[in-house]
């Protein structure tokens, strides 16, 4: 408990659950920087006291994780607003392998003989999750005419669709959320709840995405947003008023140490690796930066080992005729074939991009010195709006884990495209299911060409 003069709030935390203890670990923002482990055994009731700093209520958050095999983790966060009319506690949610609920405003009972507020918390294990979600190239743009009110209509019709399913472990972004560092303003709205603008994205990421976000950024990506995402990704060295960059990042991330962008994280037993570009130590073929992700992905393999799955994340879509139409943004040759290197014997199930602002999937293919190389790896592309178009089409993934009796665990991917015509009408088809992905998938060659000099 902290001891600095300020407000003060008692949070009682009730464990109905029959069989399993919860451990917890504190994380406070007052002042100091606290992160103790605390038991809350079954059927019983643990209440934790904290004390604000210099006249400011105690902010902070409670990481609760199932001491059994489940591997069930959830957050409450916690934020006493002291005013006259609406003294505030906490967003609660859920994450990781079980569904999420969607952030709850408690409202503190104030009890006027000892001066403190008071706010109790049940504990629930909920279903288990199955979904994930994937999307890219948003490119939110701010003060680009007709373009940014389509963008607007679009995202918005786009993220209501994906919305809502309570069984979701999360929204994968692969990039290019903003169109140069002009809509920042929109990107700090969305994602890190800095009501700046009013759009209508807002109102709609308070509901189950707005804290298991998993972004990176793309060749559009400029300074500020890079720098964003870094920002939520601190966990170790926030100070007090950094404190929302760590109240947006997702539990348990593994993360690169030296740039505090690229990162792991883990669903199903499956590994997932989010790269931001590209796997690049240096720079693109335009030299945007892939702030050494390459290093950062040998690493990450090295320790997770040839035979369990992972599942990699970044903006280049990498096929062929990707690499020989984007001559500047895109990779290197000599990198490309670096990353195949790399990757080459690891149990890779598929690789999720963007970039070409179309729906595509297939295999891994590209060509190094005079030859073409194709893989096993499969690789989904998500589709995004035209930015020079008032029209278009836009697309998500939908990946569903099955553990059918008869099969092998593997993950069943939905297509589902949403489209706007030149009247500004909005539409979406059926999800269509695409593919089934192996959760076996050693990263081999198929074949190669020799092409003709």
């Amino acid at each position: 408990m902290c001891t600095n003069s300020g407000i003060k709030l008692k949070i009682v935390i009730n464990n109905k659950d029959s069989k399993i203890t919860y451990n917890i670990t504190e994380h406070l923002w007052n002042g100091e920087r606290i992160s103790n482990l605390e038991k809350c055994p079954p059927n019983e009731e643990k209440t934790i006291e904290y004390e604000g700093y210099h006249s400011k209520g105690p902010k902070g958050c409670l990481d609760f994780y199932a001491n059994d095999n489940s591997n069930y983790k959830f957050r409450l966060y916690f934020e006493l607003s002291y005013s006259s009319s609406n003294p505030r506690c906490s967003y609660i949610y859920q994450q990781n392998d079980y569904s999420m609920v969607y952030p709850v405003v408690c409202f503190p009972v104030y009890n006027e003989e000892e001066k403190y507020y008071k706010v109790e918390y049940t504990i629930s294990k909920p279903k288990k999750c199955t979904n994930f979600y994937h999307i890219s190239d948003t490119h939110f743009s701010d003060g680009i005419g007709n373009v940014s009110d389509m963008f607007f209509n679009a995202n918005s019709f786009l993220f209501q669709k994906i919305n809502g399913d309570d069984l979701a472990l999360g929204l994968i972004h692969t990039g290019d959320i903003c169109y140069q560092d002009e809509s920042f303003a929109l990107y700090r709205n969305l994602y890190l709840k800095k009501p700046i603008h009013t759009f209508p994205m807002y109102q709609i990421f308070e509901g189950v995405y707005l804290k298991n976000l998993y972004e990176g950024y793309g060749n559009h990506d400029k300074k500020k947003v890079i720098n964003s995402i870094k920002e939520r990704h601190i966990r170790s060295t926030i100070e007090e008023d950094d404190s929302e960059a760590y109240d947006q990042s997702p539990l348990d991330l593994i993360l690169d140490e030296e740039n505090k962008l690229h990162y792991r994280w883990r669903w199903h037993n499956v590994h997932f690796i989010h790269l931001n570009l590209a796997p690049i130590d240096g720079e693109d073929a335009s030299g945007n930066k892939g702030y050494n992700a390459l290093t950062f992905l040998k690493k990450q393999l090295d320790n997770i080992g040839t035979e369990e799955p992972v599942i990699l994340c970044f903006h280049y879509y990498m096929r062929i005729w990707v690499q020989e139409k984007e001559t500047l943004n895109f990779m290197k040759e000599e990198d490309i074939f670096k990353f195949w290197d790399t990757i080459k014997g690891y149990n890779i199930c598929a690789m999720l991009n963007g970039h070409i602002h179309g729906m595509e999937h297939g295999n891994f293919d590209f060509k190094y010195n005079e030859t073409k190389y194709y893989t096993n790896v499969p690789c989904f592309c998500a589709g995004g709006f035209n930015v020079k178009a008032n029209f278009g089409t836009v697309g998500y993934y939908t990946y569903s884990f099955k553990d059918d009796d008869n099969d092998e665990p593997y993950i069943e991917v939905s297509e589902t495209s949403v489209t706007l015509d030149k009247n500004y009408v909005l539409s979406s088809t059926e999800p269509k299911v695409i593919e089934k992905l192996s959760l076996n998938n050693k990263a081999v060659l198929k074949a190669t060409e020799i092409l003709q000099v």
